[in-house]
């Protein structure tokens, strides 16, 4: 019991203290009521998430580069089986985003919530682990 217990905390552990960088080359738009995609807009984005050091830094490119460059502060964590669910407020806008990061064996992928509008977006994605300055 004791065992069981502590393997399910050191994998709770694991994924709070787990680093992504996220390279998003497409949106798909998620009507959460049907789960069916209702839209598709291709992008050039990239989210460096880091969960020891509560920060989210979110890229958005164009042919010559970054065109945007945005930090925030991760809120809120919360692990539900094989997903990690955050908040990340926006020291400019003051506005809560909802994040869910889906862990598979062989990929994870990026969610944001609109929770008032019953949609997500998934990003289609590559990732990578993150190097940063807290390491766990």
């Amino acid at each position: 019991m004791k065992f069981t217990l502590f393997i399910a905390c050191m994998l709770t552990l694991l994924h709070t203290h787990a680093q992504y960088t996220f390279y998003a080359s497409g949106k798909n738009l998620i009507n959460m009521e049907t789960k069916e995609e209702v839209g598709y807009e291709p992008t050039n984005e990239v989210f460096n998430i880091s969960f020891p050091d509560g920060i989210l830094v979110h890229n958005i490119m164009d042919e010559y580069g970054v065109s945007e460059s945005q930090f925030y502060k991760i809120t809120e964590v919360e692990n539900k089986d094989d997903l990690i669910l955050f908040t990340a407020l926006s020291g400019i806008s003051g506005s809560s985003y909802y994040y869910v990061i889906q862990n598979h064996e062989d990929a994870h992928l990026l969610y944001l919530l609109y929770k008032e509008e019953n949609s997500a977006i998934q990003f289609e994605s590559t990732f990578v682990k993150l190097k940063t300055f807290s390491q766990p």
